[in-house]
This record gives structure tokens, C-alpha cells and sequence, in this order.
């Protein structure tokens, strides 16, 4: 704890004392006291120190005079008193010039002041604050802390440091989302502080708005949890050394608290996650323990479920790419946990979120089958998850896959490995950042197997027409997938493929005479529509 220069004036001998230069540097901290009777000045100067000297080691020296201002300037030292009456006799016009070029206070101290009148007064008002600084200091840890130990949470804290502080007060989580404001204006504001905030996370400041907010990090170690936003006045003007006292201590409780938020979540997910990772396995013995464990966890495993999976397309090739630790990997995977439950807001029944690698699976309670529009809401769910990561990272995304409903909880192991197949094959045939469910995919799940049997069976049936011999052949296969589209509709098909109907005939009858059979059989139709989209998949 220091006083300033300003507030040494007003005690003890400096009182006497007139300034002579160095005017703008009134406000420099003092921190120590020290008598000077040296002529090596700089290797004795510490910073935020008041010195003391009658220069009689440098009285007939007046280039080391300036020295020991330059020095002083050098070490960030708070101010030079000088007896210069008895040795140098009027202070020296270029002390005086040179002090008011570095901004360091230069007393001339009367003849009749000892030293003992300045350093014990000085130093007493250093202890004295010092003495004040820590009573203060405990008075608002012990209030902090009491605050967010029994009103569970920061949002009281917040309201706390800005009445200690007489400015608005927000905390943000590490995902710079408004997790505590000390009034409604503040949480107004949060929005728009989060977004800059966002694109902004190291900066010591924001603005947005004309809002403009001093940024104070909360961290233990690397590991950051969020921050804690001052609002500054109209007119700007430093935190006082009590206010950054108290600044320091909430930023300590915010950490305790996200730290024990964090660890509760952390300990909740370890849960889930081995039941998970039992249910995948298939190592729960009957369906009654299922639903027992199931229950614990506020799910209701003998109702129908869906399963989700929201998988992170490519991530270790975004890790490399962005360079990012496997430290940063963690925080962006612990992120992505948090999206996906920020977005199941909309679900609004009984859900089970786990990350699993680097993935987040959802298992979804739904109650009575055909109660609701569930494929509707399922599709608003996975959007709201999809959004979220688009406007958290603009590198990431994410390929979603829903399983069929399930309704008996011992065939969830083969219900998660299809929706995992299914992402694979998703990304083969249409790229990332897709949301499919198993409906809309399940050929495609049912011909995913053996690639040298689908060969044989695509070979088997769609090889004459697929010969490098014929010609025309994509036109003949585009042909054929529109005119099974079109369940046989010449003229519908026509229209699809933008060709006149005699054309259509043509080709159509060019396909049977290389085929070497009649589409009259549905089950033959059924066996060429299969041929087709083992095509896609074999192209992919």
C-alpha cells in the first residue's frame, strides 16, 4: 500500500517543503522512504521510493545533480527532497528544468527540517494504510465469500463490488456468456459486452454501445473461468487502491464458485458418462436395472427415446490447423458440452447429455410414440445446437445424427453404433455440417457394410449398364434413379429430367434392352433402387 506525492505534502516536514518542479508527477506512488548521501545514486534507487539528500556527495558535480533525477526516472522512483541550502545553495534552474521534463517532484526542503521530520511521518502514513488496507481487505473477502456461500452464487456478488465500487458490476463464464449483473441496466448491457468480449478476450477493456467496461480476468493457474466487467463513469478515472482491493477479492470468490460450479458439473458428467459407456457396451445385465440406474439420473428408460449425436467434424485437423493444446481441446470440448445443454432449453422433457471423445451424445425421453410431432422438435433441437456452434467458432462444425425411435432401452448399444455409422456415411456422400436422421438414411445404413460384397451386388446388377463401352451411361443411370423417383410416371419424369417423353421412352427402352429384363416386378424395381444407392456409396 503507498500514498501518493500529493498526500506526502500534507505530513510532517514536507509540509515546509515547496515544489519546485516536477509538478505532473504529484500523483507518482510512494512506497519507501531513503536517505541519499551517495554519489552512485542508480545503484541504491528502487521504485516508488522518496528521497531524501543534501547532494553533498555530488554538491560540486551539478552533471551527476541531473543524474540522479535521470536515475530516479530510470527506476520509477516517486520523488527527489532536497536540503539544498547548506551544500549547493539555490536549487539549480537546471534541476528544476529536467525535473519538470520527467514529471518527478523536486522539493526544496528548509534548512531548519531534519530528515527524521520528513522519513517518520511519511513512513508512519505508508504502515498506517497499509494497516487500513488489509483491515479493509479482510472485511471484504469475509463479506464476499459469506455472499456466495449462503445466497449460492455470484449474482450477489456482483451486486456487492459495485456498491463497494459505486459502478456497475457483470461477470461473464468462460464462454463469455452473462452469468451475474448488479442491476437491470447492467444486464442490458451484457449482450453487447459478451459479443465484443468475444472477439476481444485478452483486452483489458471493451466498449460497445458507449459503454466502455475495465476487463478482469478470473483465473487459477492457465486455466480461465470467466470474467468480472467494470463499467466505467462518464468520466473516466482510475480505481482507487481500496477499489482494486475489492476487485481482487471478488475475483478470487468468482473463482472459487465457477471452480466448485465446474467440479459439481464435472463429478454429475463422470455419472452419466459411465452409464453411458455401460448402456454402449451393453453391460447392463436386465431392462429393470437400466431403467433403475436411468431414474437416478432423471431419465425414464421405459419410455421411448431418441438418441443423438452431435460429432465435431474433423477436429483433430481443426486442433492442428488453429494450434491449439490439448488443454485448449479440453475447454472446447467442456464448451461444446455446454452449447448443447444451453440449446436443450427447447426440449423441455428429461434429457441425459454426455460428451463422449469428440462428441456429445443426448439421449432424449419422449414419452407416448405419436403423442407429438417429435421429428419436428428433434430437427428445432439439433438447429438450436448447430447455431450455437456456428456463432461460437467460425472453424468448427458439426455433423448430427438422430436415431430411429427407440423403445427398449437393451438395443440402445445397436441403436448408438447405427447413428454412428450413419454420420460416417453422411460425411461421404454430402460433406460436413449436416443434421440427418436415421429415416432419411436408412438404405444407405442397410448397404454400408462389406464394400466388396456391395461391389459385387452393384456389379451384379447395374454392371451392363455401367461400362465405359456404352454410351450415354450417366444419362442412362440419372435416367433410371428419376423414373424409380417418380414410382414410373413417364411424364413426371420427363419433367424432372427436363427431356420430351419420347426422349424418356427411348432411353427407357435403351435400359431394358441393356438390363435384359422387364421392370415390371416390383421387386425387381426395388432390387434397382438398391443397385443405385449402393452407387453413391461406392462413388463416396
Amino acid at each position: 500500500m503507498s500514498i501518493t506525492v500529493r498526500d506526502a505534502l500534507l505530513i510532517g516536514g514536507l509540509q515546509h517543503s515547496r515544489l519546485i518542479g516536477g509538478k505532473d508527477g504529484l500523483d507518482r506512488k510512494i512506497g519507501c522512504v531513503d536517505i541519499l548521501e551517495v554519489p552512485d545514486a542508480s545503484l541504491w534507487l528502487r521504485e516508488h521510493e522518496l528521497l531524501v539528500t543534501t547532494c553533498y556527495a555530488v554538491r560540486n558535480d551539478p552533471e551527476e545533480q541531473l543524474n540522479i533525477l535521470r536515475a530516479m526516472a530510470r527506476s520509477g522512483s516517486a520523488a527527489l527532497a532536497v536540503k539544498f541550502g547548506r551544500f549547493v545553495g539555490s536549487p539549480p534552474p537546471e534541476m528544476m528544468k529536467l525535473a519538470d521534463e520527467l514529471a518527478i517532484p523536486l522539493l526544496d526542503v528548509p534548512d531548519g527540517v531534519s530528515f527524521l521530520d520528513i522519513t517518520h511521518p511519511v513512513m508512519t502514513a505508508i504502515v498506517n494504510r497499509q494497516a487500513e488496507k488489509l483491515a479493509y481487505s479482510e472485511k471484504v473477502h469475509r463479506r464476499l465469500t459469506q455472499l456466495a456461500l449462503e445466497q449460492h452464487g455470484l449474482p450477489p456478488v456482483a451486486v456487492e463490488l459495485a456498491q463497494l465500487l459505486e459502478r456497475p458490476v457483470m461477470m461473464a463464464d468462460d464462454s463469455f456468456k452473462l452469468i451475474a449483473a448488479s442491476d437491470a441496466t447492467s444486464e442490458a448491457w451484457g449482450a453487447g459486452i459478451s459479443v465484443k468480449l468475444k472477439k476481444q478476450p485478452d483486452s483489458y477493456y471493451v466498449q460497445t454501445a458507449g459503454i466502455c467496461c475495465d476487463v478482469f480476468p478470473v483465473d487459477v493457474q492457465t486455466r480461465r473461468y470467466g470474467y468480472i466487467l467494470v463499467v466505467r463513469p462518464a468520466e473516466p478515472d482510475m480505481l482507487t487502491d481500496m477499489q482494486n482491493v475489492a476487485v481482487e477479492h471478488a475475483v478470487t470468490v468468482a473463482a472459487l464458485q465457477l471452480a466448485r460450479e465446474e467440479a459439481v458439473r464435472e463429478a454429475r458428467h463422470s455419472t452419466n458418462r459411465d452409464f453411458l459407456e455401460d448402456l454402449i457396451a451393453g453391460a447392463i445385465p436386465n431392462r429393470e436395472m437400466a431403467i433403475t440406474r436411468g431414474e437416478a439420473m432423471g431419465l425414464r428408460l421405459d419410455e421411448p427415446y431418441y438418441i443423438m449425436v452431435a460429432d465435431i467434424d474433423g477436429f483433430t485437423g481443426v486442433l492442428a490447423k488453429q494450434q491449439k493444446s490439448e488443454c485448449m481441446a479440453r475447454q472446447m470440448k467442456g464448451e461444446l458440452l455446454r452449447l448443447v445443454e444451453q440449446a436443450a432449453a427447447v426440449w423441455q422433457r428429461r434429457t441425459m447429455i454426455v460428451s463422449r471423445s469428440d462428441s456429445v451424445v443426448i439421449i432424449l425421453s419422449v414419452g407416448q410414440k405419436g403423442s407429438c410431432d417429435w421429428r419436428k422438435r428433434l430437427a428445432a433441437f439439433a438447429d438450436g445446437i448447430q447455431g450455437r456452434v456456428r456463432q461460437r467458432w467460425s472453424e468448427i462444425t458439426l455433423t448430427i445424427g438422430i436415431s430411429r425411435l427407440g423403445s427398449d432401452i437393451l438395443d440402445f448399444s445397436g441403436n448408438y453404433h447405427h447413428v454412428r455409422d450413419m454420420i460416417r456415411i453422411v460425411r461421404k456422400l454430402y460433406g460436413r455440417g449436416r443434421t440427418v436422421f436415421w429415416d432419411d438414411m436408412e438404405i444407405y445404413n442397410l448397404l454400408s457394410g462389406d464394400r466388396k460384397q456391395l461391389e459385387i451386388f452393384y456389379r451384379g446388377t447395374l454392371g451392363g449398364i455401367d461400362r465405359p463401352d456404352i454410351k450415354n451411361r450417366q444419362d442412362l443411370l440419372e435416367t433410371l434413379e428419376i423414373y424409380l423417383e417418380c414410382q414410373g410416371n413417364v411424364v413426371a419424369a420427363a419433367e424432372k429430367l427436363f427431356i420430351h417423353r419420347n426422349t424418356l421412352r427411348y432411353r427407357l427402352e435403351r435400359l431394358q434392352e441393356l438390363l435384359g429384363r422387364d421392370w415390371d416386378n416390383p421387386d425387381y424395381r426395388f432390387t434397382l433402387w438398391m443397385a443405385l444407392k449402393a452407387r453413391n456409396l461406392l462413388q463416396k
